[in-house]
């Protein structure tokens, strides 16, 4: 590995460690619930955190001493063709996601983003792919919103209309 990349490879790795700092940081900030039966909200961002810290130690490690693959001229790790279609496919997605999920609701954004990525993927089928969406979506709005009591906010609301 080039000196350049090794560089560039030892510096993503201590990215990753800063940011697993900053998870940590955050999953200080959520406040402990009233009844605390110790498996209260930090804990599995606390795992995460600590597992992202120790694959970016690893990596690091494994940078700094070169042992980090350059896949760069490797004619088999070469982008497939239309990858920056499906890169526009995917931000569309995320951007859809985020404005949809403020103005719409959880529902209508994640039918929406789940067609766009879907298409990111290779499907061929827009409508088809909503109806994959729609219903995923909404057993995840039932499953958290109704069953675990996460609030969601409405599956669609449109100003003060909301529908769930």
């Amino acid at each position: 590995m080039s000196t350049p990349r090794k560089h560039f490879a030892v510096a993503a790795g201590i990215a990753m460690f800063a940011s697993a700092v900053a998870m940590l940081v955050a999953v200080a900030q959520i406040p402990k619930p009233v009844i605390d039966d110790g498996l209260g909200p930090r804990l599995m961002p606390a795992i995460l955190a600590g597992f992202l810290m120790l694959l970016a130690m690893g990596f690091t490690q494994a940078a700094w001493q070169g042992r980090v693959p350059d896949v760069v001229n490797d004619p088999e790790e070469a982008p497939d063709p239309g990858s920056r279609q499906r890169a526009l496919w995917l931000v569309a997605g995320l951007v859809a996601l985020f404005v949809l999920l403020a103005y719409a609701g959880i529902g209508l954004a994640g039918v929406v983003s789940f067609a766009l990525f879907a298409r990111a993927f290779g499907s061929d089928s827009m409508p088809k792919a909503a109806l994959i969406g729609l219903g995923t979506t909404l057993v995840i709005w039932l499953l958290f919103d109704r069953l675990l009591g996460v609030q969601l906010g409405g599956l669609i609301h449109f100003g003060e209309w909301r529908l769930g």
